[in-house]
């Protein structure tokens, strides 16, 4: 018997979860959009890590 089962390539929120170095809101968004949209969570993760700005913090 042949064994066909396609494999389908998982990538998960681990990208996300290193750049941000703790579990916070875009882990949890990104979760969210592997889960219902693939394509979303792909481009959510390629925002959060290589284009979104880092936030100052500014004490006044």
């Amino acid at each position: 018997m042949k064994n066909n089962d396609e494999q389908v390539p998982f990538i998960d929120n681990r990208p996300i979860a290193v750049e941000a170095n703790q579990c916070n809101i875009h882990v949890l968004i990104n979760l969210f959009l592997m889960v219902f949209l693939i394509l979303p969570a792909y481009i959510h993760a390629i925002w959060y890590c290589f284009f979104r700005k880092q936030p100052t913090n500014q004490i006044s």
